[in-house]
């Protein structure tokens, strides 16, 4: 992911009749990855940067390909490299006589050497598309001690994954992966206490209806209307449906007109208000959640209506992801934390719950439905008005 270290092994074979050396290896700069000169890996192989004209840079910003001589047949020499002691750097003449091997008691056959080379990924995916996540990252044999019999060294030899290639050219892939957490909000249930009764309702809302769920309606007479007590409460859940473990430090709830926040009814997931209408929870800045869209976590906020006899109609409550982290601090491939705004569409890291409170007009109070209902009602409502007034 964005911000690891990424160690290649680069092997080289002989797969020849003679013996020979790999003088010089090249490896390209991808887009996305970061050579670090001071890696104790890179150290160790003395690679080299060069520029765009071949020319050695200490300047990672204009380095263009890095190589390095380890293999060669100069740092087998003592006196020439700097651990100096003899290097065993001839790869022997393939045997097609002999088993072949790469490890193991017998020798190898075809001979082989490794080197390594590390970088940083710094590519942040902006998409889910895995293809466009991939950095490929190229190597080859620059400079042989002998005539090849497939393969012309060339650092400037560019890899074709479509096409023919030699064989002193290599690839391999690094998939970047993202990091991605979403928020759904629900009205779970409703509390109306009237004359020392308390009414708890479960709404029937869960997380699969969550985005597009219909308002919870409540339905008071009007001569009740200043004495009853209604209370709501939400359940918020973050899932992880990105490729990188994280946390949800902080989730952020904007209480419109009409609901008002009681720090008492909220103690047991720490909700604290920061300013007028917005309160703020770390309840689960502790909580890992996987990278899997099984593995969720879920808060409750309560909110009360404010009794008023003008205070009545839909009232929507949001919700959102106002802080996030994870290993590499890589950014939400689809949401920014905190950026809530009217108007715009939501990110999946955002969502909304509507309720409404109407006056009912029957003998019976109707503590839960849903907003169908009301337009059920209008509808009738309109259907009399034509029958009998007009």
């Amino acid at each position: 992911m964005t911000g690891d270290v990424v160690t290649y092994t680069i092997r080289i074979f002989n797969e020849g009749k003679t013996d020979g050396y790999a003088n010089e290896i090249t490896d390209d700069m991808p887009e996305g990855l970061e050579f670090l000169p001071e890696h104790e890996t890179n150290v160790e192989y003395e690679w080299s940067m060069l520029d765009e004209k071949y020319q050695k840079t200490n300047d990672p910003s204009k380095a263009k390909y890095i190589v390095t001589d380890y293999l060669s047949e100069y740092k087998e020499n003592p006196e020439n490299n700097k651990e100096h002691v003899a290097r065993d750097n001839k790869l022997k003449a393939f045997d097609p006589d002999s088993e072949v091997t790469q490890s193991g008691v017998t020798p190898a056959n075809p001979d082989y050497r490794d080197v390594q080379v590390a970088f940083k990924v710094t590519y942040v995916p902006t998409t889910k598309e895995e293809t466009k996540r991939v950095i490929v990252n190229v190597a080859q044999i620059s400079d042989d001690s002998d005539d090849d019999i497939d393969s012309e060294p060339s650092r400037d030899e560019e890899y074709d994954k479509d096409g023919e290639n030699e064989d002193d050219i290599d690839y391999d892939n690094v998939i970047v992966k993202y990091f991605d957490l979403a928020l759904l909000k629900w009205v779970s249930q409703t509390k109306v206490t009237l004359n020392g009764e308390t009414v708890i309702t479960d709404t029937g809302h869960t997380a699969e209806t969550a985005r597009d769920e219909d308002a919870v309606l409540i339905s008071i007479k009007e001569k009740d209307l200043m004495k009853v007590t209604i209370k709501y409460i939400y359940t918020i859940r973050v899932t992880n449906q990105g490729e990188i473990d994280g946390y949800a430090t902080e989730i952020k709830d904007h209480i419109p007109e009409g609901l008002e926040f009681f720090e008492a009814d909220n103690t047991e997931y720490g909700w604290k208000e920061v300013s007028g209408g917005i309160i703020t929870t770390d309840y689960l800045k502790d909580t890992l959640l996987e990278a899997n869209e099984k593995n969720y976590a879920e808060v409750k906020v309560v909110l009360t209506w404010i009794n008023n006899p003008e205070n009545l109609g839909e009232k929507v409550n949001l919700a959102e992801i106002s802080k996030d982290k994870n290993k590499g601090d890589v950014p939400d491939i689809d949401s920014t934390p905190d950026n809530l705004e009217p108007g715009r569409p939501y990110e999946d890291d955002e969502d909304d719950a509507p309720v409404i409170l109407a006056l009912q007009t029957g003998s019976e109070h109707i503590y839960i439905g849903l907003m169908g209902a009301v337009l059920l009602i209008f509808a009738a409502g309109v259907t009399l008005i034509k029958k009998y007034v007009l």
